[in-house]
């Protein structure tokens, strides 16, 4: 692109609702970086016959993958409040296109586990700043629902990942479900200056309406009740560490709990992306392209989740969507249990309900979560609250395929099936008791009431 035109990109002009919604759409294309790693479940099978593993050694691929964002995301979010969002972003997309790259061309199962390491590297680059850039591009008001559209374009990555993926792996092998990525990621980085034209609109607006709402605040206000310019510079200014706003939250009404309640969902969800595929190829003999079909209809009810969500939130509050999200995954996860032994034509539309249930309880409960970590810190560390909401992902993502596998591998070691049933059986009942717990919270009496 021309120097001139680049200069031009970033000049700022009158906020366009639409400049702002293409905006939205290049952070979901460089958010998509985790989502379509969901494709990678349907290789599990594919991978274990191609390096000659075992169902507790290919969960690996999984785990340092996430622990590497788990570990730096904090750490990413900060930076990118620091520094600013957008290059922490861009840096996040480069890393992502190289160690994809790495990945597909993996000749070992050592030099695959390299590749997932700095993809995950590229993900907590990219994924901790995408939520703060999705709400720089909208008013504050708009805040709900802003996430609710990221949450929608997030879970739509998340469908297309294993129909894409299937069909790149029935063409390529188990390196398809990287490659198709790439495409994706090259049209972030070509969106970038699009993105930075948006962002410049809506600054814009905003320092507008703020230098006009000061300026009737000062026709009202008395001087004598006017804090002084110094003091105010200097509390804006003032740097927060990351332990002492961590110690701060963790103490504020209800943010724990619903902390860990994410944790424990993906744990409990993560029993689905590892243990699925095995069940589809094994029990059932599926090419990749129809496992990919199935797990579109999970993400799909994920999807419609996330669609939800912010006018469930409207209407019943953020308690509520946190709640019915975590019974609605309970729900789906115990018709899992229920799955036949034989996957045939017949049950193939029992089977998609259980799984769109389980999504739509996600998609609503990952809405309302972000929603409330969001509120929970400032506007200037939008970055690190993004992050928050990822490391709790990861603790649950690393937990379950530290767990699940080991149940999957021992009690179903001479009947698959058997292991199927102890997987989703424990995951469906400690999402009901979570369930439960929450709705207790949430009929407890505030303190002094009585």
């Amino acid at each position: 692109m021309p120097v001139r035109r680049w200069r031009r990109m970033q000049q700022p002009g009158p906020f366009n609702a639409r400049l702002a919604r293409a905006g939205l759409a290049v952070v979901a294309l460089g958010a998509s970086v985790a989502p379509l790693d969901f494709a990678l479940s349907i290789a599990f099978p594919a991978l274990a016959d191609a390096f000659a593993l075992d169902t507790r050694e290919v969960r690996w691929v999984a785990i340092c993958y996430v622990l590497t964002y788990g570990v730096l995301m904090l750490w990413v979010g900060a930076l990118g409040d620091r520094v600013g969002h957008l290059r922490v972003f861009a840096v996040g997309l480069l890393l992502s296109i190289a160690s994809t790259a790495l990945c597909a061309m993996a000749p070992t199962y050592g030099w695959l586990l390299a590749g997932r390491v700095l993809m995950g590297l590229g993900v907590a680059f990219t994924l901790s700043c995408a939520p703060a850039l999705a709400m720089s591009l909208f008013d504050e008001g708009r805040r709900t629902a802003v996430l609710a559209a990221y949450g929608g374009l997030f879970a739509l990555a998340g469908l297309l990942a294993p129909l894409l993926g299937g069909w790149a792996m029935g063409l390529m092998g188990w390196p398809g479900v990287f490659w198709f990525r790439l495409p994706v990621y090259g049209l972030a980085l070509l969106g970038l200056p699009l993105l930075v034209k948006a962002r410049a609109a809506q600054a814009l607006q905003a320092a507008q309406v703020q230098a006009a709402r000061a300026q009737q605040e000062a026709m009202v206000t008395p001087l004598a009740q006017r804090v002084p310019d110094g003091v105010a510079q200097g509390a804006a200014a003032a740097p927060v560490s990351v332990a002492w706003w961590s110690a701060a939250l963790w103490r504020l009404p209800g943010f724990a709990r619903v902390n860990v309640a994410s944790a424990l969902l993906q744990f409990c969800s993560f029993a689905l992306v590892l243990v699925m595929p095995f069940y589809l190829v094994r029990q059932g003999g599926w090419h990749p392209g129809a496992i990919g079909l199935m797990l579109g209809s999970w993400a799909a009810g994920s999807m419609l989740g996330s669609a939800l969500a912010a006018r469930w939130v409207r209407a019943r509050g953020l308690a509520s969507a946190t709640l019915w999200g975590v019974a609605l995954v309970a729900l789906g996860l115990l018709g899992l249990v229920l799955w036949p032994a034989q996957p045939t034509a017949a049950a193939v539309p029992w089977m998609v309900v259980a799984l769109v249930v389980q999504g739509l309880g996600v998609g609503v409960f990952q809405v309302a979560y972000a929603d409330q970590v969001v509120a929970a810190l400032p506007a200037h560390q939008r970055g690190v609250a993004g992050s928050l909401t990822m490391v709790t992902r990861t603790g649950g993502v690393v937990l379950g395929a530290l767990i699940w596998a080991d149940v999957l591998q021992r009690a179903g070691e001479d009947d698959f099936m058997r292991g199927h049933r102890a997987v989703f059986g424990a995951a469906a009942l400690l999402a009901a008791g979570l369930a439960a717990a929450l709705w207790c919270a949430g009929r407890r009496p505030a303190a002094g009431h009585t």
